[in-house]
């Protein structure tokens, strides 16, 4: 029985060895420009600030909500684009744990943050993230684009080692961004986001 056991400990690196040598594996990529489903921004602003440029000071918390969603509002952003979204603080720019106002801007329009970053509020902006969108034709598009090229660089591989390149044995699929619903930092959602596959092709 142990020499069963041996034998087959043996034979079992040496078959996969055999597998790989009968196999091409090939990374091939596609660059797209996303598409943006919402720009999701999380921020704080400390009560002690208050209108730091202005030098307004505020009684409480309510009171700094009600005149930012207003100041916002004139601005074009609409007070239900906001949203409290509270979260534990340890301490804020001063060292005051608790008298800070936690919200949530959701929005579909890029004038919407520049309209944010232009007010007179002291914002410490801790999140910012854009979902993507992309849709099942896409993703097709994308995705026989890259076993397009995958195809090619296999070919070529194939040829110089003397092989006639097969089927497709598998595929993977690479980078998370390249995904509907995808949450990425807001400043990539200007950039390219790449699109890749991973593809083992049967060599003969």
């Amino acid at each position: 029985m142990k020499k069963v056991v041996i034998i087959l400990l043996v034979l079992l690196p040496l078959s996969l060895l055999a597998q790989k040598e009968h196999t091409i594996s090939v990374n091939s990529h596609v660059y797209f420009k996303p598409q943006i489903k919402e720009y999701l921004v999380f921020m704080v602003l400390p009560l002690d600030m208050g209108g730091y440029r202005t030098g307004k000071r505020y009684a409480d918390l309510e009171e700094l909500k009600t005149e930012f969603l207003k100041v916002m509002k004139k601005k074009g952003v609409a007070a239900s684009k906001f949203s409290e979204n509270p979260i534990k603080i340890l301490s804020s720019f001063r060292g005051n744990k608790n008298e800070q106002l936690s919200l949530l801007l959701r929005t579909t329009a890029k004038e919407d943050l520049i309209s944010l970053m232009e007010t007179d509020f002291y914002i410490q902006i801790y999140e910012a993230n854009a979902r993507l969108k992309l849709s099942p034709k896409e993703y097709a598009k994308l995705s026989e684009e890259c076993l397009k090229k995958a195809k090619e660089a296999a070919l070529i591989l194939a040829q110089k080692s003397g092989k006639k390149l097969g089927a497709i044995q598998s595929i993977s699929a690479e980078g998370l961004h390249a995904i509907d619903n995808a949450k990425i930092p807001i400043f990539d959602a200007i950039e390219r986001q790449k699109f890749g596959l991973y593809v083992t092709f049967l060599t003969e």
